[in-house]
């Protein structure tokens, strides 16, 4: 049997876990669907030559950013750097919706499939996603070293957490009209 790693080494495979499937999600959803982020960047006030850009920029810095880490997570490769840009993006991610959300913009995210408005939680989403990059900055190691029930308990706490972060502004945005309490 493998010794058990320190907690601050599980904890930083468990948040690499949290941190790159979605963003390999989001970065392959956008190069997919490239004219819906145009779009939605256009609603955003940028002018469309520049939304195109950045669209490009997006999904393709999520995708490589993303598919780094999963691939050194499933490899046993050191996830550090892919953290290091994760945490800058997610950080990036973090200020643009919240200069958003402080600018009264009523606008759609443009994360994932489907849209719903930029709200402090979507801002709270990227931060927290930057936070966890960090924590896989911190002790980036290899996923290779654990033992089998180690290893699927990490990895199903990373996968849960990082759900619940995906989901985390759909659940709680309050329905137009709608008063807390309904």
């Amino acid at each position: 049997m493998t010794a058990v790693p320190d907690a601050s080494w599980l904890y930083s495979l468990a948040a690499a876990i949290v941190v790159f499937p979605p963003l390999l999600l989001a970065g392959s959803l956008h190069l997919v669907r490239q004219r819906h982020l145009v779009a939605v960047l256009q609603v955003h006030g940028w002018p469309r030559a520049a939304a195109r850009a950045g669209s490009v920029v997006v999904a393709v810095s999520e995708t490589v950013i993303g598919a780094a880490g999963v691939a050194a997570l499933v490899l046993g490769a050191s996830w550090r750097v892919p953290a290091v840009a994760a945490t800058l993006l997610y950080l990036g991610y973090a200020l643009y919706t919240g200069r958003l959300v402080r600018a009264g913009a009523d606008v759609p995210c443009g994360c994932g499939t489907r849209d719903h408005p930029v709200t402090g939680w979507v801002a709270i989403r990227a931060a927290l996603y930057a936070a966890a990059s960090l924590v896989a900055v911190a002790a980036g190691g290899t996923a290779t070293a654990l033992d089998g029930p180690t290893a699927a308990l990490v990895w199903a706490s990373g996968v849960v957490i990082g759900v619940l972060l995906w989901l985390l502004p759909r659940t709680l945005a309050i329905p137009d009209g709608a008063q807390i309490g309904e």
